[in-house]
């Protein structure tokens, strides 16, 4: 598990961040065919991965 290798910066539930990305790709599936834009499930998907990224080694001005 990557928090073994990398522990969080804040506490978190592992199971609700997982849950935050089913919702995440459900709704993005969802917004992208109602507004006709194939853009919007990507950028959801890298703010996701922006967000997951800060958990374990926090934000970009942290880390120097």
């Amino acid at each position: 598990m990557i928090a073994q290798r990398y522990p969080p910066k804040i506490p978190v539930d592992f199971d609700a961040l997982a849950d935050m990305m089913s919702g995440l790709v459900d709704g993005g599936i969802i917004l992208s065919r109602v507004l006709k834009d194939k853009d919007i499930l990507p950028k959801q998907v890298m703010l996701y991965r922006d967000f997951v990224r800060s958990v374990f080694l926090g934000t970009a001005e942290e880390r120097g």
